[in-house]
């Protein structure tokens, strides 16, 4: 049992040692381990004294942040990566939404160029319109002028052969 404790501790030592890309292997490996409950933690390790036993809790402990900062770390690049994948589909929408409103811009601007041409049109048929309404209202003047006339004058011939 005292070669296991001792073989234990030694791993705890060099645990200290291990470098970020080793600890993050060791994270993955150890939350691996945990998922599929093969390994448990082991918080407190039974020790001949109470120096010892100090010991190995604060290189246990150094361990832990530093396994703590690495999960910590790899999170944090795993959201980060997250949101911006995030602001990138944001983005592509944003372009696809901007695109299909350009080309309904584009199609409203060929109706307003179509809607001015037929109101030029418009005007055009209503100044034709009036212009020939003022034919016609001079027209009729002219003819209830003659008419007026006509019968003056047919009035004055009766007048005239009844007199004469």
């Amino acid at each position: 049992i005292m070669g296991f404790f001792s073989s234990l501790s030694t791993i705890i030592e060099n645990t200290t040692e291990i470098s970020i890309t080793d600890s993050i292997l060791l994270t993955h490996i150890q939350k691996e381990l945990n998922d599929s409950n093969q390994i448990s933690s082991i918080r407190y390790i039974e020790s001949s004294s109470m120096e010892d036993q100090y010991i190995s809790e604060t290189k246990l402990t150094l361990s832990d942040t530093d396994i703590t900062d690495d999960i910590f770390f790899l999170e944090w690049d795993k959201e980060r990566n997250l949101f911006q994948d995030y602001i990138n589909s944001l983005r592509k929408e944003i372009q696809t939404d901007t695109k299909s409103q350009i080309c309904i811009i584009n199609e409203l601007k060929e109706n307003v160029a179509d809607l001015n041409v037929d109101l030029q049109n418009h005007i055009l048929m209503k100044r034709r319109l009036e212009m020939s309404i003022n034919n016609i209202e001079n027209n009729s003047q002219l003819l209830d002028t003659e008419r007026i006339k006509l019968t003056n004058d047919l009035k004055e011939n009766q007048h005239n052969r009844f007199n004469n």
